[in-house]
């Protein structure tokens, strides 16, 4: 029966890599916490993956046949939720410092990850074509080495995601921080860590909303607020901070802050 749980493992892989929105749910989870939240979450996804698996291998997809009207309430109400959920996900604020913020309620994450999961139109529909029509072909006692092998392919999947996004997302942002004040831009972070320049800034921004670029000169921004509120000459601080022209500092620190530079110098 090998041969029927690699059959599940490929088709597993096969069916998980296009269901974006669970793959931008854990991706955004990778970026946003630290890698213990990031693969606790992976994990409550395999669940509810696994479980909706299970339920189109063994007839969900013929109980919606057999209620069409179930089939357009869970459709529709699905893609209605999914496309808010991705929205937020897509336009959310993570922060992306090296101190990752867990203070989201894990509960939020499980109805999340469950909604982008069971309520998903895409994983049902393909659940429901693939594995329903796909059981009918499988040997005598193949169902459970089939299973086993999507169910493995699952937990092979988000959890290698979520690792491999984490550890680089960490590392990406460990480098802007140590490096924060010499010469930075998309070219060389791209080149330093393997990745084009529009998949560098897309995956970024998916997980904080904003460019990679905005996220430097955020950073910067405000150390050179810290730097002139403890007395440093606004010029100073500009330029220590990786800002060579003081006229598009000037305007860029009126437009985050609302004040012009040094005009707090002293309250902390």
């Amino acid at each position: 029966m090998l041969s029927v749980f690699i059959q599940g493992l490929t088709l597993g892989l096969a069916y998980l890599a296009p269901i974006g929105m669970q793959n931008l749910f854990v991706i955004n989870s990778a970026l946003s916490h630290g890698l213990g939240r990031a693969m606790a979450t992976a994990l409550v996804v395999v669940f509810w993956d696994v479980s909706l698996a299970l339920a189109c291998f063994f007839g969900a997809g013929a109980l919606m046949d057999a209620l069409p009207w179930l089939r357009s309430v869970v459709l529709g109400l699905g893609g209605l939720l999914v496309v808010c959920i991705g929205v937020g996900l897509i336009r959310s604020e993570a922060d992306l410092s090296c101190d990752k913020d867990m203070n989201q309620p894990f509960a939020k994450i499980i109805l999340a990850s469950f909604v982008v999961t069971w309520l998903n139109p895409q994983a049902i529909i393909d659940g429901t074509m693939m594995l329903g029509a796909f059981r009918a072909t499988l040997p005598a006692g193949g169902d459970l080495p089939f299973i086993f092998g999507f169910g493995s392919a699952s937990i092979l999947w988000f959890l290698t995601l979520s690792t491999v996004v984490s550890l680089l997302g960490s590392s990406i942002v460990e480098y802007i921080n140590s490096h924060l004040f010499e010469e930075l831009s998309l070219e060389i972070l791209a080149e330093k860590f393997y990745l084009s320049k529009n998949h560098l800034n897309r995956l970024f921004k998916e997980a904080s909303g904003s460019t990679v670029w905005e996220y430097i000169r955020l950073k910067r921004l405000l150390e050179a607020h810290w730097r002139i509120a403890g007395g440093a000459a606004a010029t100073a601080a500009a330029a220590d901070c990786g800002f060579h022209d003081y006229s598009a500092f000037y305007r860029a620190y009126k437009k985050h802050f609302g004040v012009a530079p040094g005009s707090q110098k002293g309250e902390q």
